[in-house]
């Protein structure tokens, strides 16, 4: 043997000679030979990380899958050069073993296979699939222990039960809930056929109790308050009323607004409600609000009419807290911090035309309670300030509070809006409204059923069948309208159209 070569004999694994110089085919033979390395070492890794992947999901996967995942370790890339194919298998197959055996897959390394010299390069043979085997796995062991190896078969494919297709989440089913006005010979009478008219058009699936609350006869009256039988006809038989008499024990003549504290007395205790003033249309399907009734509000439909402001009074806070403090309510939680300090609309204040609850027992003891406590023995801090007529108004947000309620939510947007108004009187409804509510309300006290009756009364014959109504309309601007109620009864009243 030369000395040339030898030197060749210790070649590095890369296949470069050293010492003399080699021929041309010798150094494109050297760089073929690592090409094909690379390219090996290259679609070694490609396919370990797929197998990794596969082995990760045996649940997901169908079983082949998997099976040729683990397959791809043990063979080289069929379309890659194989340098001595039998001496270069084995560290191979020995590397994609160790692989399996391994508790740590992140821990995988491929061995590089060492390179034969040139004269061992013979042709590419065709890789051949390994069929998948029962995978043998050898656990850790440690210095001087030696390891039992177990056989395990790979994992049964799982069934995973097919979810039935998710169905559209019902919505909430509102809660029942009862109605209750209250109605006495007069104006109240009149207002209470409308009220009705328009809860059987516009609410045809009300379900619930309309109560009609009647005050009876008694020392609290100067005259009969009771509704006229022709009336009280057309509201049980017409609209299904239920006429429920009540007598008074604190408020009446002197104070009739008190008739809706005491009125709660008729309603069904422990029962969800809605007490409306009868100067109110319905002009939706209330009974599709979703009314959380556990937590009691009001119509925040309200202007800042009480406490009046005046030289030497203390301030809003230190009226409204002395009756918070009065009753033992709490009365931070009740302040809406989005507002200013000494700013009406800081303090929880409701107009009483509209309100909820879910037990009309507790809510008329409270609201009689704190009713006549304040009007028979008010805190000095209101030692000045008018409780007629704003008693009830002023008494209602400490029942509220008391009760666990507060202002309303969304769920009640649509009162005073969409579904309820609050109209006070006739000319202020056509002073104010839109004309889809005027509208509404004209196609409702012109029905037949109670025409004739409502032209009896002034205000209705005026304002509707007179059309005195439309002259009010004409002096306003919807688009410019005054900035509070006083100034609408003001413009009114000088053009002589005001009537109630």
């Amino acid at each position: 043997m030369t000395r040339s070569n030898k030197t060749d004999e210790k070649a590095s694994p890369a296949g470069d000679p050293v010492g003399d110089p080699a021929t041309k085919a010798q150094k494109q033979a050297a760089i073929a030979q690592r090409k094909a390395v690379n390219q090996q070492q290259r679609a070694d890794r490609k396919a370990q990380r797929q197998a990794e992947r596969a082995l990760k999901k045996p649940k997901t996967e169908a079983p082949e899958a998997a099976a040729a995942a683990e397959t791809t370790l043990n063979q080289p890339t069929p379309d890659q050069p194989v340098i001595n194919q039998a001496a270069a298998d084995q560290p191979v197959l020995a590397a994609a073993k160790a692989e399996q055996t391994t508790t740590e897959p992140a821990k995988r390394t491929l061995r590089k296979a060492p390179v034969a010299p040139e004269a061992a390069i013979v042709p590419k043979k065709p890789a051949t699939k390994k069929p998948a085997t029962t995978k043998t796995t050898t656990p850790k062991t440690t210095a001087g222990k030696s390891a039992t190896a177990k056989a395990t078969t790979p994992n049964a494919p799982t069934k995973v039960a097919a979810k039935p297709a998710s169905k559209p989440r019902a919505a909430a089913k509102p809660a029942p809930f009862n109605i209750m006005i209250v109605a006495q010979a007069g104006r109240l009478q009149f207002e209470a056929l409308v009220f009705a008219a328009s809860l059987r058009r516009n609410a045809p699936n009300f379900t619930g109790a309309f109560i009609v609350a009647e005050p009876q006869p008694s020392s609290h009256w100067d005259s009969d308050p009771r509704i006229s039988p022709q009336i009280r006809a057309i509201l049980a038989d017409t609209y299904g009323a239920r006429i429920v008499p009540f007598t008074n024990r604190d408020f009446g003549q002197s104070y009739p607004y008190g008739n809706k504290i005491e009125a709660l007395s008729a309603l069904p205790a422990g029962e969800n409600f809605i007490f409306f003033d009868t100067d109110t249309l319905i002009l939706g399907d209330i009974s599709t609000a979703q009314i959380d009734f556990s937590r009691p509000t009001a119509s925040m439909r309200r202007e800042g009419t009480w406490p009046v402001e005046e030289v030497y009074w203390p301030g809003y806070t230190a009226i409204w807290k002395s009756l918070y403090d009065k009753f033992d309510i709490p009365f931070d939680p009740t302040l809406d911090l989005s507002e200013p300090d000494e700013y009406w609309e800081r303090y929880l204040y409701f107009n009483a035309g509209w309100f909820t609850g879910s037990d009309p027992a507790a809510f008329e003891a409270y609201f009689r309670e704190y009713a006549c406590g304040i009007r028979d023995n008010a805190p000095e801090e209101l030692v000045i300030q008018p409780l007629h007529p704003w008693l009830d108004q002023v008494a209602l947000p400490l029942v509220i509070a008391k009760l666990g309620g507060g202002r309303p939510g969304p769920a009640m947007d649509g009162f005073d809006g969409a579904l309820t108004c609050h109209y006070r009187t006739l000319p202020l409804l056509y002073a104010r409204e839109d004309a889809a509510t005027i509208a509404a309300f004209e196609g409702i006290v012109k029905d037949d059923a109670i025409r004739d009756v409502l032209k009896t009364y002034p205000a209705f014959d005026k304002m509707v069948f007179q059309n005195q109504g439309a002259k009010v309309l004409a002096l306003f601007d919807k688009n410019k309208p005054p900035r509070n109620e006083q100034r609408y009864r003001q413009r009114i009243k000088a053009e002589g159209l005001w009537i109630r």
